[in-house]
């Protein structure tokens, strides 16, 4: 059983199911752990005494009997309520998890990787429920059947029960000592857990490069390194949790055979007339101890699951209590009157992490219809330009103004619904391709997805696959070529038709001809609909409305037409002469 600001408000919801849990397992230890052993020594003292009749002994099947019922029933009865109340809740929590995973910044997940975040979800999720369902359980039994056996004990023989409260009171002393060190190591076992998980994710999504480098041999010595540190780990939490079970099991043995042993010495020795004991008293004595037994164990086991509970509990509490820290603005988008007109104004830039700002006193005008294309240097912050038009980072007032608003002032989920975006990676979801295309909305419109597939030039391609828009692509796209994946995500971009289309570095696996037909379409398509176009590429961009220079240190070197810039930008006349260079070598 765990408890913590993130947790305790399930338990408040779902309240009445731990109410009928606990109420079901009074009945259980009732009749299934104080009556039976009552019925048990009145036969023994029956049968000893020569009192035991046919009717003596119907009724006290009959009792027995009806105890079986009542516990069946009710074990069912608090089983259902206990673990249905952990499923709702971790169920709630995954879900809760995830919803917070997504509006999480590019910060966050620059300091968090993937894998490693994949055993909050699952081993996590589930030691959490573990302890609110078993452990909650577990906690109810000791606090029902541990007084309520003593108390009978107590009334059996006195002398003989202070010889049980022993282990008791010795497991409630190591019970505080070894539960600190018994959540810090099972920490430390979900830490490397989340390092090894991460470490085999990150080999398995770039398989590919290991096999064409060669790496199996060493990727899987460096696997190896972390296997170990993750066994390691694992079997010092697991030597603890032996030694802490063991002792427990020789206390509570021990306690068995002082228990037996000095009850047998008061019969044997007829003191059981001054202590009142006697054969039927010991047998229904050593059946409660028998009883108490679990509890004693259960102490053991709760001490166990609050220790993984805590621990998990608090890696959870991690990411939901991290803070969100983009700014949400209030003002909603109208997408009729929403026009796509940008304005940078003096846009300094610089990562949270960074020391030196990613973009510098950048100013330029995108109006509302434009076709832009931008280019510059490898690491000259050009696709850091469009991350801020995403809302991915803050940006200072009135640094970019879109529709003569500042971008900060406007709500992040409308904004986005307004801006269509092809990034470099080009991630596509294993999926079929239309849903793929339809991800945006996600309502498959077969007509919107086979024109959005004809203007990014993939739609002959499409037709020629066995179920055509009904392909199921492999992880992350890995089924078709990195032409025809680029053309799938410039196609679901194109899906809603936005108001604003980003494409970051999209045509770069394209041959020229189709390069220039997808130009043409999107051209023909989006008129009065603003483009930007980033490329290393100066053919890709010669025939945008303006195009943007970017150099060294994320500085604007110049914004103008094609011919313009040839005759008044060094940058961008020495670029265009390498790559015809380049061109002509090829061709030649």
């Amino acid at each position: 059983m765990v408890f913590g600001h993130n947790i305790n408000k399930y338990y408040l919801k779902y309240w009445y199911l731990y109410l009928i849990g606990f109420l079901s397992l009074l009945v259980v230890d009732y009749y299934g752990s104080i009556v039976p052993p009552k019925i048990i020594g009145a036969i023994v003292n029956d049968l000893t005494n020569a009192t035991m009749t046919d009717v003596l002994l119907k009724g006290y099947i009959g009792q027995l009997l009806l105890s079986l019922v009542l516990c069946v029933v009710m074990r069912f009865l608090w089983r259902f309520a206990f673990f249905g109340a952990s499923c709702l809740i971790t169920h709630k929590m995954r879900h809760e998890l995830f919803a917070k995973s997504l509006k999480l910044s590019q910060t966050f997940y620059s300091n968090n990787k993937v894998g490693g975040l994949m055993a909050y979800y699952t081993n996590d999720i589930e030691e959490i429920g573990e302890s609110i369902g078993w452990g909650f359980m577990e906690m109810c039994d000791i606090i029902i059947l541990t007084p309520s056996i003593l108390y009978n004990m107590f009334k059996l023989n006195w002398v003989v029960t202070l010889f049980a409260l022993i282990p008791l009171v010795l497991i409630g002393i190591g019970a505080a000592f070894i539960m600190r060190f018994m959540s810090n190591r099972f920490k430390a076992r979900q830490d490397e857990y989340e390092k090894l998980s991460d470490y085999t994710t990150e080999s398995i999504s770039g398989i590919r490069v290991v096999k064409a480098f060669v790496k199996e041999a060493q990727e899987e010595a460096d696997f190896e390194k972390e296997n170990q540190v993750n066994y390691e780990v694992n079997m010092s939490f697991i030597k603890l949790q032996m030694i802490f079970h063991t002792v427990l099991d020789l206390l509570i043995w021990l306690a068995y055979l002082a228990i037996v042993g000095v009850g047998s010495y008061f019969v044997i020795n007829n003191v059981g007339g001054k202590l009142g004991i006697n054969i039927g008293t010991l047998t229904q004595f050593v059946a409660y101890f028998d009883t108490l037994i679990w509890p004693m164990f259960a102490v053991g086991e709760v001490i166990n699951m609050a220790s993984r509970g805590k621990a998990s509990l608090t890696r959870y509490n991690y990411i939901i209590d991290c803070e969100i820290d983009l700014i949400d603005g209030e003002k909603t988008i109208n997408p009729d009157e929403f026009t796509g007109n940008i304005t940078f104004n003096h846009l300094t830039f610089s990562y949270p992490d960074g020391n030196k700002p990613a973009l510098n006193d950048v100013s330029f005008e995108i109006k509302e219809g434009e076709f832009i294309g931008i280019i510059g240097k490898t690491g000259s912050s050009k696709t850091t330009l469009v991350n801020l038009l995403l809302r991915l980072y803050n940006v200072g007032p009135q640094e970019i103004l879109i529709d003569g608003e500042d971008i900060m002032s406007y709500k992040i989920h409308d904004l986005r619904e307004m801006i269509g975006y092809v990034p470099q990676d080009n991630f596509l979801y294993s999926t079929t391709i239309e849903d793929n295309i339809a991800f945006k909305t996600g309502e498959v419109r077969p007509d919107v997805v086979t024109r959005t597939a004809k203007i990014a030039g993939v739609h002959r391609d499409i037709s020629e696959f066995p179920n055509q828009y009904r392909t199921v692509l492999g992880e992350r796209g890995v089924s078709v070529s990195g032409g025809q994946k680029q053309r799938i995500s410039i196609a679901r971009a194109l899906y809603n038709d936005p108001k604003i289309l980003i494409l970051d570095d999209a045509l770069s696996a394209v041959d020229t001809k189709t390069e220039a037909d997808i130009l043409s379409f999107l051209k023909n398509e989006r008129k009065n609909k603003t483009t930007i176009l980033i490329a290393h590429r100066i053919s890709s961009i010669k025939s945008a409305d303006k195009i943007a220079v970017f150099d060294d240190g994320g500085v604007l070197s110049g914004f103008d037409t094609h011919e313009n810039l040839l005759k008044n930008n060094s940058i961008y006349r020495e670029t265009y002469n390498l790559q015809q260079l380049e061109e002509e070598r090829q061709n030649g």
